[in-house]
C-alpha cells in the first residue's frame, strides 16, 4: 500500500490553476507586456537537458526536479549549481533566469521564464522560512515526490546545513538518487555554496509546447550565457513557425 502524499510521478504536470496557470503559453507580444520596467534586470540563460517533446501530444515534458513548477512556485534547487553559485544570495534577487529545449526541434524552444524573489543559502533556509507555504513545500517535497527539489531538514542537525545527512532521504525513485542530491545539498564552487533560487509567480512563465524560440545564428550553447537586460534577450526571441 501506497502512503499518502507520496507520488511516484514520470514527468512532471503542467499547472492546472493559479497564477503559473495563467502565465502559462504566453505569445512574446503578451510577456513583454507583462513584463514592463522589469525587463531591465540581468539575465541569465540555459538549454536543459531533462526536457524533451512529445509529439503525439504536441507537449513538453520535463523528466527532471528542476526547474520545479509544483505549487503555484517555479524553483531552481537541484540544477545548475555552477550558474547558481556565480552569484551570492543577495545578488540573485530580481534576476531574470531562462530555460531552453534542446535543439531537437530544430529550435531552441523556451520553456521557462522567471525572475528571482528570494534565494536562499541552503535547504535549511528555505524550508524553514515562511516565503513559500507549507503546501507548496509539500508539493516540492523529494521525500514525497520523485521529482521534488526541496530536502527537508531533520530535527538537531542544524549548524551543518550542507551535509546530506542533515536532510530527509529523497523518496525512493527520485530523479537524483542515489547520490545526485548530496552534491545539490552540499555543492561549492569559487568560495560560494550555490544558492537555492525561488521565482515571483507575477513573473514566471512556461511553456508547454514551442510557441518561442531561440532565434540567434549560434548553434550551440554549453553551460550558461547572460544578457545585461530583458529587452536584448528578447531581441534574440521570435515567435515559433508553429505556434
Amino acid at each position: 500500500m501506497k502512503c499518502s502524499g507520496i507520488k511516484q510521478m514520470d514527468k512532471q504536470p503542467f499547472p492546472s490553476k493559479g497564477i503559473l496557470f495563467k502565465n502559462l503559453d504566453l505569445n512574446l507580444e503578451q510577456v513583454l507586456n507583462k513584463l514592463g520596467t522589469e525587463q531591465k534586470s540581468e539575465i541569465y540563460a540555459y538549454v536543459l537537458s531533462t526536457v524533451s517533446f512529445a509529439k503525439d501530444k504536441n507537449q513538453f515534458v520535463q523528466k527532471g526536479s528542476a526547474p520545479n513548477f509544483q505549487g503555484d512556485y517555479i524553483t531552481l534547487c537541484t540544477c545548475k549549481h555552477y550558474m547558481r553559485s556565480r552569484r551570492s544570495v543577495a545578488d540573485w534577487k530580481n534576476v531574470w533566469i531562462a530555460g531552453f529545449t534542446s535543439h531537437e526541434q530544430g529550435e531552441y524552444c523556451l520553456f521557462y521564464l522567471m525572475q528571482v524573489e528570494a534565494a536562499f543559502g541552503s535547504f535549511r533556509e528555505i524550508w524553514e522560512n515562511n516565503l513559500l507555504s507549507e503546501s507548496t513545500k509539500q508539493a516540492k517535497n523529494a521525500s514525497k515526490n520523485s521529482m521534488g527539489d526541496l530536502f527537508p531538514p531533520l530535527p538537531l542537525t542544524k549548524g551543518n546545513d550542507f551535509s546530506f545527512r542533515s536532510y530527509q532521504k529523497p523518496i525512493e525513485g527520485h530523479v537524483h538518487l542515489p547520490k545526485d542530491w548530496h552534491n545539490d545539498v552540499k555543492y561549492k564552487m569559487l568560495g560560494n555554496h550555490a544558492p537555492v533560487l525561488v521565482g515571483n509567480p507575477k513573473f514566471s512563465f512556461l511553456w508547454t509546447k514551442p510557441l518561442i524560440v531561440f532565434s540567434s545564428s549560434r548553434k550551440q550553447h554549453r553551460g550558461h550565457w547572460r544578457y545585461s537586460d530583458l529587452q536584448r534577450f528578447s531581441s534574440d526571441l521570435k515567435e515559433s513557425p508553429a505556434a
